[in-house]
């Protein structure tokens, strides 16, 4: 199984190379971001990520964000990584018929 990544307001990624591409990207958006891990929650080949973080966006207001990452492993690879956020407010919503 390949691995795929649900992020608020994109169609989900499939594909280790798609995967890095769209990580990449973000990365270039907010080159400041920081994140910090609260807590890690995992049983088995499942783990839940509970962290905040922050980063100076493109206005003068820096942003602050929460949320948790929920990950799937299939023997010892990543096959979901999956992102949800208190506040979506930067993000579009996908576009219908997106897959």
């Amino acid at each position: 199984m390949d691995v795929q990544f649900d992020f608020p307001g994109t169609a989900r990624v499939v594909g280790k190379k798609r995967v890095l591409i769209f990580l990449k990207a973000l990365l270039r958006k907010y080159p400041d971001i920081i994140f910090q891990v609260q807590d890690v929650i995992a049983n088995h080949d499942k783990a839940c990520v509970i962290w905040t973080n922050s980063a100076q966006l493109e206005s003068v207001h820096p942003y602050r964000n929460s949320g948790v990452t929920i990950v799937h492993c299939v023997s010892g690879l990543i096959t979901l990584i999956s992102d949800y956020f208190k506040d979506t407010s930067f993000v579009t919503p996908a576009r219908s018929g997106s897959a």
